[in-house]
């Protein structure tokens, strides 16, 4: 339902898009008493102690990571990554070689929701509390495009080297200068990225190295 109007957007548009997508959602479920609404929802925690319950969301993580890596590693290497990457190139160009352009588009974009949704499923019961104002929290959105951008949509490895070095970022600014701060960061850095490394920090250091 989202995927058919929002992928028929590109470039910019598409992600200002999916930017206002998570503002509006946030509207929904701030008013849907079913899910909880304003007041939220809790979750029981394991009857564990919280040491043994960190571990063992860390550990899952940490094997989603893998498995979500491989996966994307796999889509990559595919038939399934060369249409996607034909399309990147130039989705007239697919579409004149027999390429399914929208069917392709709506594949890769069901699978990352799927992926993300299973992260955020057992993030939730991690945190032992849901909000609709922490999980389609603008900050999170610009954070996670920003991993994407920062690393390079190019390669498998772009985004995970994002992830390894924001979330690492991100700690150190939300504890030293606070999280109404780090918006604004974020937000200047996802320009400077998209204007001076417009295809990743991996494409920027090699072409670096090309150089000297």
């Amino acid at each position: 339902m989202v995927g058919y109007p929002v992928l028929r957007l590109k470039g910019a548009y598409f992600t200002i898009s999916s930017l206002l997508l998570a503002v509006v959602m946030q509207l929904v479920f701030l008013n849907w008493e079913f899910v909880g609404s304003s007041t939220g929802l809790w979750y029981k925690l394991m009857p564990l102690s919280i040491e043994a319950n960190r571990t063992i969301f860390y550990e899952t993580m940490l094997i989603l990571a893998m498995v979500i890596t491989l996966i994307v590693r796999y889509v990559e290497q595919s038939r399934f990554g060369a249409g996607l990457m034909a399309i990147r190139e130039d989705e007239d160009v697919a579409k004149t070689m027999g390429i399914n352009t929208p069917w392709l588009k709506m594949k890769a974009f069901v699978l990352g929701a799927f992926l993300a949704g299973v992260v955020g499923g057992i993030y939730g019961f991690y945190m032992s509390y849901v909000h609709p104002d922490m999980t389609f929290s603008m900050n999170t959105s610009l954070l996670i495009l920003l991993m994407s951008f920062f690393g390079g949509c190019r390669t498998w490895g772009g985004p995970l080297l994002g992830a390894v070095v924001l979330s690492l970022a991100n700690q150190l600014i939300v504890t030293f200068i606070g999280a109404e701060i780090s918006r604004i960061l974020y937000g200047l850095l996802l320009v400077v990225v998209i204007i001076f490394m417009p295809d990743g920090a991996l494409q920027y250091a090699k072409g670096l190295t090309r150089r000297g």
